[in-house]
């Protein structure tokens, strides 16, 4: 799963990245990537790039779920789902171990539109009539179809981690999902429910339910 990527070691960094973008990390690069200071938990552009500093939590594991989850479900498909560049760590091992370095996971750059503002998602009401974007939608659900098919099951599909590109949707965030057999109901079920409640949080009784019903059964394979 890892053999495209590559090591990097340097006096301060450590890491791994795609081996075809090796060359756009050389040592006096990294800083300047992770010197951005992006963030935590949200991130920001930096060139071609968009860069997340992961929370301390994550770094208990080396490399953090949330960058292996990427790595599988990327090479599950290729054509909307967020590129993952690699995950680079700040600190020696021993501050690593005892959580006091810092962890940097870079993802390809989206150009797009964010849909928790594009839908207009914003202290629990909508903008915009989520029924104008039943075909977003509708390709969503294809996008879902289509893991599932392939035993992955995201189970966290809120409109912060979705990015619009001529109203076509990435999927930007893999922290939490669960692999499975083709199709698993339990799995299905779960990802439902989980939709349910992120949704849940803006639209209610029978909008909810004809969103649910356009995503997982009205979603067609691309």
């Amino acid at each position: 799963m890892l053999q495209d990527y590559t090591d990097i070691n340097t006096a301060r960094y450590s890491g791994l990245v795609r081996r075809e973008y090796a060359d756009s990390f050389v040592e006096d690069r990294i800083p300047r990537v992770c010197d951005s200071r992006a963030s935590l938990g949200i991130g920001q552009r930096v060139g071609d790039f968009f860069v997340k500093k992961l929370r301390r939590d994550e770094l208990t594991q080396m490399p953090p779920q949330r960058f292996l989850n990427n790595t599988k479900v990327w090479k599950s498909t290729q054509s909307f789902v967020v590129e993952p560049i690699g995950i680079i760590y700040e600190g020696g091992l021993p501050s690593l171990l005892r959580q006091e370095g810092a962890a940097y996971m870079i993802t390809r750059y989206i150009d797009g539109d964010n849909a928790y503002l594009t839908w207009g998602f914003n202290r629990g009401e909508m903008w915009v009539d989520w029924k104008n974007q039943a075909g977003v939608l509708s390709t969503l659900g294809g996008h879902l179809s289509k893991l599932r098919k392939e035993g992955v099951f995201l189970l966290d599909i809120a409109p912060r981690d979705i990015v619009l590109v001529k109203n076509f949707p990435h999927l930007v965030d893999m922290e939490h999902v669960a692999f499975g057999q083709h199709n698993d109901p339990e799995l299905t079920r779960q990802q439902i429910d989980q939709f349910r409640r992120d949704y849940g949080l803006f639209l209610e009784g029978e909008d909810l339910e004809a969103l649910l019903k356009t995503v997982f059964e009205g979603g067609e394979d691309e």
